[in-house]
């Protein structure tokens, strides 16, 4: 799930998966990928990836949702628990208010099977985000990864950013503000 205008980072997936066809040294992997619905003509269309592997049956679709006002991450979600089959998992998540959105969404949804796993793409927060002067001043916000039990974060988390930043500010003396000493 991403927003319709998200078309660069939806041709760098396509890009990449193209890529997953051939090892590096230039050999197929026994991979197939059909791309041929990747990129429709009209921007209504759901584009699709769809990825076998050489010798077995069946294929792995990737489709992408556009999120927009009128069709919501949780319209998506009730749309996606009322097909048969569920989504194996739904990737989305690109800011951690989005992520948050999309979590409570799919605890929500009624699957009809194995819920889907979540995979969290670009959500940063270590914990969602508090609602000012809705809760007591020494509540604890719950973890962005907990809202969903089938959740996986892709990225790093804000704490993690800081402490590399600080980690390699710390390892040079000529990074650290004031004066250079050894």
């Amino acid at each position: 799930l991403h927003t319709p205008t998200s078309f660069d980072a939806w041709q760098n997936f396509v890009w990449g998966v193209k890529r997953a066809e051939v090892c590096r040294d230039g050999s197929p992997e026994g991979l197939e990928v059909d791309d041929s619905a990747a990129f429709p003509e009209k921007t209504t269309a759901v584009p699709e990836v769809v990825v076998r592997r050489k010798g077995f049956a069946g294929s792995l679709r990737v489709r992408w949702y556009k999120v927009a006002d009128e069709a919501t991450q949780e319209a998506w979600m009730a749309a996606l628990a009322a097909r048969d089959p569920s989504p194996v998992a739904v990737f989305g998540g690109w800011s951690s208010d989005r992520a948050k959105e999309l979590a409570n969404a799919m605890r929500e949804a009624k699957w009809p099977a194995a819920k889907p796993l979540l995979f969290l793409a670009t959500a940063t927060a270590d914990n969602v985000a508090r609602e000012a002067d809705t809760y007591p001043a020494d509540y604890t916000p719950p973890q962005l990864i907990g809202l969903y039990d089938r959740s996986f974060r892709l990225c790093f988390t804000n704490k993690q950013m800081a402490g590399a930043v600080t980690d390699f500010v710390f390892s040079d003396p000529t990074l650290r503000p004031g004066p250079v000493t050894p």
